[in-house]
């Protein structure tokens, strides 16, 4: 059974398969998903903070993700998150590994 994190990853990978704009990039949404899996940049989300971050990660990647985790932080786009501070801290990490 898959791990929250791997489920979230391959929400992402599948998002991109499926979106013809992002179906170019194929190969690094799945490059960035081995990368996630390996340095466990999501292991301690629960599953629905980790789907939240994938979707953050589609949308913002790479500039935006850390002014994300700047207003997440902030407490504005706090309140669907169950552990902001992880989820912060996860889309650092991506932030850092795409940079």
């Amino acid at each position: 059974m898959p791990t929250p994190a791997q489920s979230a990853i391959s929400l992402m990978v599948g998002f991109a398969e499926e979106h013809e704009g992002m179906r170019a990039h194929l190969d690094v949404w799945r490059e960035l998903g081995v990368m996630l899996d390996a340095d466990g940049t999501l292991d301690q989300l629960d599953e629905s903070d980790a789907r939240h971050a994938i979707t953050v990660i589609v949308v913002d990647c790479p500039d935006g993700l850390r002014g994300r985790a700047d207003w997440i932080e902030s407490g504005a786009g706090a309140s669907p998150l169950h552990d902001p501070a992880a989820v912060v801290a996860a889309l650092r990490r991506v932030s850092e590994l795409v940079s």
